[in-house]
């Protein structure tokens, strides 16, 4: 495909990373275009203070992320100082489509179709520079842009339809995604397509040796969650759970990776249950890490209250780890009895029967990693090409 793409994403990091780099050997050029805030940059000298906590998601580090970058895939950064602009506002989605409009004008950039990630405010901006480039759209829908955006009032519920309905061509994550936009009444053409992972990077390692190096018990029966520590992800709902699972269990350890505003107040929960010894915040660690801490584990765990198709689930298969999870958004569509067991959101108890079973239960790691090879970016990449050639 001798063609120039435009990428209008938030970030160049985990799952859209993993799409772009699969592409880019079709392409002849892609450009993504990402801002960061510079006032985010500021989180890492005022870790403890809460509004940069809130913001440093927007940072560099976290928009992109580290390792080789394809030659022919440009990322553009672009600075801005929007802390106290929110993200879901109209006038930020109007900074973005002229700053983005006013980069491309100055870098004499050319391209052929945009693929925009995120319907608001990213698919937004394509939409706007699609109509002025005279180029085709392709947006994919997540998460909350689908599930939740229209819905919280009349306005964001035809602004969101009137997005989509502008694309050429919409995908979407998981089926769960695809029913809502049928309910939403949505004419477009519309196709699932479900995110994938880079199955060199997570494949399964020695657990004892990656415990060994990240100075983790081999005793332990490790349960890991890795999340943004905010209330979508139903963190709340696994720390009662491991509260359960412990009176039961013994030589339990849940380690807990990510960031986010609820970090104090999930320690709070925590302490106030005497789980120190049982419960571990870990932090954020870069994408490229994880496979290691992944492999360290006996269970992975995913509790949240809502999602699209998590990425995360996939790279746990992929390292050959049986999965809990609650079954919401894509996720019924990604775990069956041979990788795992799912539990109703916000349930600690049910949450913590379903970890008891999986620890019970007897997993073959092949059988899990076999099951995520559907999921490989490769053959992911594979249903984009098909709808960029037949739009473009």
């Amino acid at each position: 495909m001798n063609k120039k793409i435009l990428i209008v994403t938030p970030h160049y990091y985990s799952f859209t990373k993993g799409l772009i780099d699969a592409i880019s050997s079709f392409f002849q050029e892609i450009y993504v275009m990402l801002y960061y805030d510079n006032i985010a940059e500021l989180a890492r000298y005022f870790p403890d203070f809460k509004f940069f906590n809130k913001i440093k998601k927007y940072s560099k580090s976290h928009i992109v992320e580290s390792g080789k970058i394809p030659d022919n895939v440009n990322i553009i950064l672009m600075r801005g100082k929007f802390g106290f602009i929110p993200r879901s506002s109209l006038g930020f989605a109007r900074i973005l489509i002229e700053s983005l409009d006013r980069e491309i004008v100055r870098r004499d950039i050319q391209f052929d179709l945009i693929h925009s990630h995120f319907i608001w405010p990213y698919g937004y901006a394509g939409m706007k520079l699609s109509a002025r480039h005279s180029v085709p759209h392709i947006i994919t829908a997540h998460g909350n842009d689908i599930y939740g955006l229209p819905y919280i009032n009349n306005i964001w519920k035809q602004r969101i339809i009137n997005i989509l309905n502008s694309a050429d061509y919409i995908t979407t994550v998981s089926n769960s995604n695809f029913r809502i936009m049928k309910e939403l009444g949505i004419i477009k053409q519309c196709a699932v397509i479900p995110n994938g992972f880079n199955d060199d990077l997570f494949s399964p390692r020695d657990a004892t040796e990656c415990r060994k190096l990240l100075g983790l018990d081999s005793n332990k029966s490790i349960i890991m969650s890795i999340g943004n520590l905010e209330p979508i992800k139903g963190h709340s709902d696994l720390i009662l759970a491991i509260k359960k699972l412990i009176s039961s269990t013994k030589g339990i350890l849940c380690l807990i990776i990510g960031t986010g505003t609820l970090e104090k107040r999930l320690k709070h929960l925590v302490r106030i249950n005497n789980l120190e010894n049982y419960i571990r915040f870990v932090g954020w660690i870069p994408h490229n890490q994880i496979p290691l801490w992944l492999n360290s584990c006996d269970i992975f765990v995913l509790p949240s209250l809502a999602e699209g198709c998590p990425t995360v689930l996939l790279e746990a298969m992929g390292c050959g780890k049986p999965i809990v999870a609650t079954a919401v958004g894509g996720i019924p569509d990604i775990i069956n009895p041979t990788v795992g067991y799912l539990c109703k959101p916000s349930s600690p108890d049910n949450l913590a029967n379903a970890l008891q079973k999986c620890l019970e239960s007897s997993w073959n790691p092949n059988r899990i990693r076999q099951e995520s090879m559907n999921f490989t970016w490769r053959n992911i990449a594979k249903k984009y090409l098909e709808i960029y050639s037949r739009i473009s």
